[in-house]
């Protein structure tokens, strides 16, 4: 029984390490989910900014604001804004004499808020709760 104390000692040792590997894979892996997530973040609002941009220059082409599908034919757009591969939805509705643009994370996807401009072209968090960071819902995104 004696020279089964450190058999047990080193399977006891080793568990610990294994334990500390786990606990900092498990960290690293959170990590990379939440900078995956900023990244997304951060390329849906540069495709709300472009969409701003695109609609500045249909409204002096057109006396309008055009759709998503507009700004896209007139080459003001990338077509990949259509494409279903990237992780957020970006729209573009057109009310009155504005529009609205938004880019809502898609499901299945690590995006955590939407985004939001209007003919101000100030980029917002979502005006709705469950899409923005707690207390920033309709805020300008800094």
């Amino acid at each position: 029984p004696s020279g089964d104390d450190g058999f047990y000692e080193t399977i006891y040792e080793n568990d610990e390490t294994n334990f500390d590997q786990l606990v900092t894979d498990a960290e690293r892996m959170a990590a990379s989910i939440e900078l995956t997530a900023v990244n997304y973040e951060r390329a849906a609002i540069s495709r709300v900014r472009s969409v701003n941009t695109a609609e500045v220059v249909y409204l002096k082409m057109y006396g309008r604001y055009g759709t998503l599908r507009e700004l896209i034919a007139e080459k003001l757009l990338n077509p990949t804004f259509e494409d279903g591969d990237f992780p957020y939805r970006v729209g573009v509705s057109l009310a009155g004499r504005g529009y609205l643009v938004t880019a809502i994370p898609a499901a299945g996807t690590a995006g955590r808020w939407a985004f939001e401009s209007q003919q101000d072209g100030v980029v917002r968090y979502s005006a709705r709760t469950s899409l923005a960071p707690r207390g920033l819902a309709g805020k300008p995104v800094q």
